[in-house]
């Protein structure tokens, strides 16, 4: 297993490790990843990360060092009203 308990949660350190190493055996059979970042942003720690993206890849960078850039896009359902005093419904939506 790759990601490891600090031992800081306040309880002993093997009842942490053993309820984090439950969670990490649980979430290997979802689509789920877990992450941490620091304050800059850059990734120091992933688990069960998807097909095609490394570890290495991750570690030590930022999303815009490896997720691919995707166009900005708003989508308002024509039936719904926005609430700001002059705005309109969006009608681009599909």
């Amino acid at each position: 297993m790759k990601g490891q308990d600090n031992g800081k949660s306040g309880e002993g350190t093997y009842e942490s490790s053993r309820r984090f190493a439950f969670a990490m055996r649980a979430l290997s059979r979802t689509p789920v990843s877990l992450s941490y970042q620091n304050r800059d942003l850059r990734y120091e720690w992933a688990e069960n990360l998807p097909a095609g993206i490394e570890l290495n890849d991750v570690l030590g960078y930022t999303d815009a060092d490896f997720l691919p850039r995707l166009p900005p896009s708003v989508c308002v359902s024509p039936n719904f009203m926005l609430s700001r005093p002059g705005s309109r419904n969006a009608s681009n939506c599909p």
